[in-house]
């Protein structure tokens, strides 16, 4: 019986402003196998249980990379001495795959891939036919065809969310958070603040692209007091932060924000022009109750919800259900540790 995972990961650090989240993914299967054992790029600040051990494979510089790459070469005699005993999920981790991924298959180990992202890096493409399943969120979020695809909606421990979200007793404005990128749509975002001159509209996330963030400052947020871009939040804070607000903007067009999904678990009604994004969130079962088909338009979308005379109670319940039922952190390390036990032979493409 395979008693260990192991993991291979980008970041471990709870004060991460990106990649918190995969320590909540940590402690989910430190409750689903007897060990686990986490190898990370970068490892900060951590809480973990007692049968989870972490250690820093390095990354970054020219140089600090060569080590990285040592370092996971030399963990292949100990992979070797316990080939009967582990299973290994590479998290984001296109890399680690394609650099251990071959030993291991030759060893016989299973291995998982998730991935859930709209780039089609030449390292997707690689580590797809080393490993045994592939798990993503949903189809949009890996870029590539293959018949190792499981799709099993994000991995969110909607406790930190969900249980804010009756306590607000006044929401106001629209909010959206992500890197400052032209992917993100934020001009189509800020411009509906044209129309609603009242409302709030605040971006947070990291400054990714420093010119794009001096445009969106030039051409809106100088016309507009109510228009506010501010930096990343601890992913800590980031509950308080969506439960004081009654609306989330996704602009991503190929792939659901993950925060798009922990709005929804707060409560946010959610707008996007992804027909995946509506459904993943649970605004799908919002729309359904009001006997609205969701129009295609953000603006239209934003109107309809301001104007609607729907038992907001209701239907903000409704919503939260449907967000936390998709996208449950336990069920998804449930899923994830099954497909991982279950594999047969090594499965390539």
């Amino acid at each position: 019986m395979k008693k260990e995972l192991v993991i291979f990961n980008l970041e471990l650090n709870l004060d991460s402003l990106v990649l918190a989240a995969a320590h909540d993914w940590v402690v989910s299967f430190s409750n689903r196998f007897e060990k686990v054992s986490v190898y990370s790029t970068h490892v900060g600040r951590v809480l973990l249980p007692i049968n989870v051990t972490v250690k820093e494979i390095g990354g970054g510089s020219f140089r600090k990379r060569v080590i990285a790459i040592i370092r996971l070469v030399r963990l292949t005699k100990l992979f070797w001495s316990k080939r009967q005993q582990v299973v290994v999920l590479h998290h984001m981790s296109t890399y680690s795959a394609v650099i251990i991924g071959p030993a291991l298959r030759i060893f016989g180990i299973q291995q998982g891939l998730w991935y859930s992202h709209s780039v089609r890096s030449t390292s997707l493409r690689i580590s797809s036919r080393i490993v045994n399943v592939i798990f993503s969120s949903n189809k949009e979020a890996l870029p590539i065809e293959t018949k190792k695809g499981k799709f099993i909606g994000h991995g969110i421990d909607f406790e930190k969310f969900a249980v804010l979200s009756n306590r607000s007793e006044k929401r106001e404005g629209i909010v959206s958070v992500g890197r400052y990128a032209k992917i993100k749509k934020y001009e189509e975002f800020l411009s509906l603040a044209e129309n609603y001159p009242e409302m709030k509209f605040v971006i947070y996330g990291p400054n990714e692209d420093e010119d794009y963030k001096s445009i969106l400052q030039k051409n809106y947020q100088e016309k507009n007091s109510n228009i506010f871009l501010r930096n990343a939040l601890l992913y800590k804070d980031l509950p308080n932060i969506l439960n004081s607000f009654e609306y989330f903007f996704s602009g991503t067009p190929k792939s659901v924000d993950k925060a798009a999904i922990e709005a929804a678990m707060c409560g946010c009604f959610v707008i996007s022009e992804s027909p995946t994004t509506i459904d993943v969130t649970g605004m799908r079962e919002v729309w359904n109750f009001m006997g609205v088909e969701c129009p295609r338009a953000v603006a239209d979308q934003l109107e309809i919800l301001k104007t609607s005379t729907a038992d907001r109670s209701e239907i903000r319940s409704k919503l939260i259900r449907a967000a936390c039922e998709r996208n449950s952190l336990d069920n998804l390390t449930l899923q994830i540790k099954s497909e991982l036990l279950n594999c047969r032979g090594n499965n390539h493409e």
